[in-house]
């Protein structure tokens, strides 16, 4: 229900990088690290200086097997 509600969330207001970032979160805890990397990157494009969000986007890199632009991530958090 979460990803539900996040998803009209992103559908209502698509310029507010929290809900993509929070999508992006469940499907990390879902294990689908190819479709939290999708809605970080989305998050990330919207708040491009946000570590927190950067950081994310790298563990989920990481977790589909791309530490180079994981560390990118890092470095640039």
């Amino acid at each position: 229900q979460a990803l539900k509600a996040f998803q009209r969330a992103a559908a209502i207001n698509p310029r507010s990088s929290t809900h993509f970032y929070h999508i992006g979160l469940v499907y990390e805890l879902m294990a689908a690290p190819s479709s939290s990397v999708f809605y970080y990157q989305k998050a990330v494009e919207l708040r491009p200086y946000n570590p927190q969000m950067r950081v994310a986007l790298g563990e989920g890199y990481l977790a589909c097997g791309e530490a180079e632009k994981a560390m990118e991530c890092y470095l640039v958090a």
